[in-house]
């Protein structure tokens, strides 16, 4: 789960081909075993990523 992790906030790759990647065949499952670890579904995680790159972004901008 952590390499899924990892994925998900350095890269824009589907949900599907995330769950492949870290051996789950069934997107579900996948969101299931992700949320269970992290408290959060993928995409929120993904989401959540996002935002602080963002905001890294703009300190260093400012």
């Amino acid at each position: 789960m952590t390499t899924a992790g990892r994925i998900l906030r350095n890269d824009d790759a589907p949900l599907q081909s995330v769950a492949e990647c870290v051996g789950y065949r069934s997107e579900f499952a996948f969101n299931r075993a992700f949320k269970r670890e992290f408290g959060v579904s993928p995409g929120a995680y993904r989401r959540r990523g996002a935002a602080s790159r963002d905001r890294r972004s703009q300190d260093r901008s400012a």
